[in-house]
């Protein structure tokens, strides 16, 4: 991951932050679930590397993620708020 730039030295964690806490379980769960079974095991990558400990998954409050407003209409006081958190201004 350091070639990606995601972190200042190889030996760092990366830490994902998700609201969804349904996704942190079965990313850390490894056992067979009757509801992932479409899910192909080539995308599991996320495990693999839960397991080697190169990646940490963090619960956060959905109104805590300030990239919300690059996915998804959200309320213009929320929208201010994120803004502000991003360190954007008008020019």
């Amino acid at each position: 991951m350091y070639h990606l730039k995601i972190v200042k030295s190889a030996l760092d964690l990366v830490t994902i932050y998700r609201d969804n806490t349904a996704a942190i379980v079965m990313a850390k769960d490894p056992k067979y679930n009757g509801k992932t079974k479409h899910i192909k095991m080539r995308y599991h990558y996320i495990r693999q590397a839960i397991t080697e400990q190169d990646v940490i998954l963090k619960h956060i409050s959905t109104n805590s993620i300030v990239t919300d407003p690059l996915t998804k209409p959200i309320a213009k006081d929320a929208f201010v708020r994120h803004v502000r958190s991003l360190g954007l201004c008008r020019m």
